[in-house]
């Protein structure tokens, strides 16, 4: 015959311990112990060492906790992503065309800086900060910087 039991939770419904004896055993934190190192006692220190030596201090924060610095960072374009992005904007009027010369404002685009990855197949006239690549780039292009 197979006899089925009843989960606790179940079984000692009503009960006011639930099968844990007096009401004062079992109670929760108090029945813990403590919380992180405490209780070590007196030669509670010597496993310290051990785990030490495994390369785990955990006993609290080391060291100075260091705020958030204000970092400025810049948005960089490509001359590879400006090459391919040119037609589009001079489609939406963002990029000046004067016969086949473009004229960008970089600061008018949103972007802080022209980088010198990619190549340039148009005429362009930049305004705006440049690297030392991208002027050479854009001059061999037959472009100018402002």
């Amino acid at each position: 015959m197979v006899v089925r039991k009843r989960k606790h939770s179940r079984k000692f419904r009503g009960s006011r311990r639930h099968g844990y004896g007096y009401s004062k055993q079992h109670q929760g934190k108090g029945h813990r112990g403590g919380k992180g190192n405490a209780g070590l006692g007196k030669r509670g220190q010597q496993n310290m060492t051990r785990l030490y030596s495994q390369g785990i201090h955990h006993l609290g924060r080391t060291g100075m906790l260091v705020g958030k610095r204000n970092v400025v960072k810049q948005k960089a374009i490509t001359i590879r992503d400006l090459d391919l992005k040119l037609d589009g904007w001079a489609s939406q009027n963002m990029v000046k065309k004067d016969k086949d010369v473009f004229t960008v404002d970089l600061k008018a685009l949103g972007y802080d800086k022209l980088l010198s990855s990619g190549n340039l197949n148009h005429k362009v006239k930049i305004i705006g900060a440049v690297s030392e690549g991208a002027k050479k780039k854009i001059a061999a292009s037959g472009g100018t910087v402002q």
